[in-house]
């Protein structure tokens, strides 16, 4: 009898989780189920607080099991909009499935003309990178999306750190 229950118990935990593992990030909510954010890449404009990319965890915790999903949403805090200690994060900005959602990075906010220059990144082995450099760019104001493909065939680099100069309009990438 205890080998039974031993046996069905296996059993049972090996099916949990071949169902866990078959879950997509669209079966998530990536406001109410996330648990945990990394490796993204964030900017802000105009007391915004904007996420794009990295690696989100959804769930109650992190766990031996638990499956780091790609984050595909541009989100953005509110961080004049505090409810419990805490800015409201909204999740109803675009994002065309073209606009890459990679790991690392750095996004360069541009607080006069309001855009955000996505640059660099990693991406993971469900997407291909482009054959040619593209820079990615977030119209703030108007929610919309557009894009510079370089001449040549250079490809985005990895992961880094960034910076901007706001008085001088320079960014920077390390």
């Amino acid at each position: 009898m205890v080998l039974f229950l031993t046996l069905l118990s296996l059993a049972l935990m090996r099916i949990n989780s071949f169902v866990h593992a078959q879950d997509s990030a669209e079966d998530f909510d990536p406001w109410t189920d996330f648990c945990r954010r990394f490796a993204h890449r964030t900017a802000v404009i105009d007391r915004r607080l904007y996420i794009d990319g990295g690696y989100v965890d959804y769930g109650g915790g992190v766990y031996p099991d638990t499956v780091n999903y790609t984050n595909s949403y541009l989100l953005y805090l509110d961080l004049e909009d505090i409810v419990d200690t805490f800015p409201v994060l909204y999740t109803n900005l675009s994002k065309p499935s073209e606009v890459p959602s990679v790991v690392g990075g750095t996004i360069w906010p541009d607080t006069v003309n309001k855009y955000l220059y996505l640059y660099g990144g990693e991406y993971n082995w469900t997407s291909t990178p482009p054959s040619r450099y593209t820079l990615w760019y977030y119209d703030v104001l108007y929610d919309t999306w557009d894009a510079k493909t370089g001449d040549s065939e250079i490809l985005s680099p990895s992961f880094g750190a960034g910076v901007v100069t706001d008085d001088r309009a320079i960014a920077y990438y390390y």
